[in-house]
Order: structure tokens, then sequence, then C-alpha cells
């Protein structure tokens, strides 16, 4: 029996994003289902081998992570299909949107709800982790809401920059979004699990205040203070924020990786611990369910938009952009990556698809 076609087993709709390599396209299953239950639907990551030339261990390997994992607060690959000019990778559809849009929409929003976040993007570290996989690319963007529902759970993205790791085998290549960035992958030294949870230090203090501890208008100066791990809880900003939440922050932000808190210290810590019990006014006087939302809201507008618009590209990806005239880094393609199943592979027809069905010119 004939395979059938991809335009055959899905309906293509909108275009959700686009990257260097990939565009993601809403698709629809149109395979049987039982009858009175909806169709499925999914986002299809629709890669381009001719733009991916040179980076094949980097497509190979994100999908051996993505094949591996299965976690309720990461993104699902579900299937992948091959033809001669494309793969296309079935992924978990969610409909929630990107962390910053949700904060940005909502009329309430507490220290309670930052540390909701924070727990679900813990819990999902702590499982890459065991399963000996570093992200390297944690940030606001690649955690997504699950639907819109006020219960909504995290859903973390993009494995693009994710790689395995044992404890023989430290890593050196230098990647990331500069904001994000540990002081250790900066500073040109080896590393491991570490530096996901510094940038989990740097997401909850941006969900806490509507901005990133290190910032300066000059790019030096931020890598000054992001190697040396100099921050501070500014007035009034920080004022009505728990002393155990900076105490926490503090504890991720710690520049000796030795003493920085690993995922499963993190998940202990009594900020995430107090979380699970009832809400009550702590000891210094703050209280978890203030609302932050017009404060926190209005920083990230006036923060984020505005970085929008340098031209140092500070939210780049800086392995292949940022740091590079810096000589601070190393090419990416110098880490050899493991090999995976071969996936679906279409028939020939699926090469003509229409450029309205699935598009043609990835970015």
């Amino acid at each position: 029996m004939p395979k059938a076609s991809l335009k055959e087993m899905f309906h293509f709709g909108q275009e959700l994003g686009r990257g260097s390599f990939a565009t993601v396209i809403l698709a629809t299953d149109r395979r049987p289902r039982p009858p009175g239950e909806p169709p499925t639907k999914y986002a299809m990551k629709v890669i381009d081998k001719a733009k991916c030339r040179g980076y094949e261990d980097h497509i190979v390997k994100e999908i051996t992570i993505l094949k591996q994992i299965n976690h309720k607060n990461i993104i699902k690959l579900h299937e992948c299909f091959e033809t001669k000019d494309r793969l296309y990778l079935q992924m978990e559809y969610v409909d929630g949107g990107e962390l910053f849009d949700r904060i940005l929409n909502l009329g309430y929003y507490c220290e309670d709800d930052a540390r909701n976040i924070v727990t679900d993007t813990l819990e999902a570290v702590q499982y890459l982790h065991a399963q000996n996989v570093v992200h390297r690319d944690l940030k606001p963007e690649n955690l997504l809401m699950s639907s819109n529902s006020p219960t909504a759970e995290i859903k973390l993205a993009d494995f693009g920059l994710s790689t395995f790791i044992t404890q023989d085998n430290m890593l050196k290549t230098a990647c990331g979004t500069l904001t994000y960035v540990a002081p250790e992958i900066l500073a040109g030294k080896r590393y491991g699990k570490p530096v996901d949870m510094w940038s989990i230090g740097i997401i909850a203090y941006i969900l806490l205040s509507g901005y990133p501890p290190f910032w300066a208008e000059e790019e030096a100066t931020i890598l000054d203070l992001m190697l040396k791990a100099k921050f501070t809880f500014p007035s009034p900003d920080w004022d009505e924020i728990s002393s155990c939440a900076k105490d926490f922050i503090r504890q991720l932000l710690q520049p000796d990786v030795a003493k920085r808190l690993t995922a499963e210290q993190a998940l202990s810590h009594s900020w995430i611990i107090h979380g699970r019990k009832p809400l009550a006014p702590v000891e210094d006087g703050t209280h978890e369910r203030v609302n932050l939302r017009e404060r926190v809201g209005g920083n990230l507008r006036k923060h984020f938009n505005a970085r929008r618009m340098l031209k140092v590209g500070l939210d780049t990806v800086f392995a292949v952009n940022a740091l590079s005239t810096m000589g601070k880094l190393r090419s990416p393609s110098g880490e050899k990556s493991p090999v995976f199943d071969t996936p679906t592979v279409l028939p020939k027809d699926e090469e003509n698809l229409q450029e309205k069905e699935v598009p043609g010119d990835l970015g």
C-alpha cells in the first residue's frame, strides 16, 4: 500500500514562526479519527536542507534529543518526515502564546504567578538534566503557554542549541542568547548543566521586575557586569518582592558553579516550596499577591522594545553572530552529535508540494 503524501495527511495553514533554517507552520491532521473527535493541530517545523549545510550535525542532535524526551512541560516531537529537500518535524502545538505576551495581557500578575512559571521551567530542566541534556538557550521567548487558560502550564521549546553532556565531557562551544548566558561561557571556560540554572536566575529576575539584572548602554559594560555577576535589586521596583525570592535569585546568579543551585536544589528552595502552601504575608512585610502587572508590564514594554531597536543585537544567538568579532567563540560545528533513527521518508511527489501548502523559501 503506497504511503500517503504529506499534503494528504495534513492541511497546512498560517505561518507560526520563521528562523534561519526553518519555518513553523500550523498543520491540521487530516488522517482518520474517531467520530466526533476534532482534528488535532500541530506545529510543523519545515527545515530547508540547503540552508543548513554545514549544520547537519546540529539538526541531527536536535531531533535526537526531541525523540528521547517526554515531559509535560516540554514541547513534544510526535513524528519526523523527510524528503529530498526538506525535513518535517511534527511538533506539539500550543496556542497560549509566548510568556511575555501573556504577562502583558493579564490584568493581574503577582509574585506567586512568577514563581509558578519558574517552577514549571525548573521541572522541565530537572528532567532534561536527568537525561544528560543541556538546553543552552533558556529565555522567555522559548517558554510558551500551553493554552489561554489562567491555569496554563509552561512548555519549553526550541532545542536548536541543546546538546548531550556527561560528567567526563564538559562543553566548550560558546552559544546562547547574550542576556541569559552564564559567565563561564563568556569567559571561554568549559561548562555544563549549571549554565541552564544561571539562565533561570535571569528569567526569574525579569519576571519579578520587567528587566534583566545586567544592563547598560554599552555591550562591553554588560559583559563586564555579567562576568563579575554584579547586580542589585533597585528600589522601588523590588520593594514589594519577598526576601525569599531575592535569595533564590542570588543563589542562581552565583558565578561559582559549585555554589550555584542545581535544578533539584532550586526546587527545594524555600521560595519554591512556599508556593506549594497557602499564600500568606511573608516575614519581611511584602505580600506575594501584590499586583505587579502595571510595573512589570511597563518595564517589559520599555526595556525589551527599546532593545529590539538597538543595533548591537543583544538578543541574537551569539554563537554565530554577536561576539564572533571578539575572538571569544569557537565554531558550533566543533561538537559531534549522535546518530538518530532515519525519519519517515515521504514519496517523491512530496517534493512538488505547492508553495501555498508548504512554503519553499524558508528563512
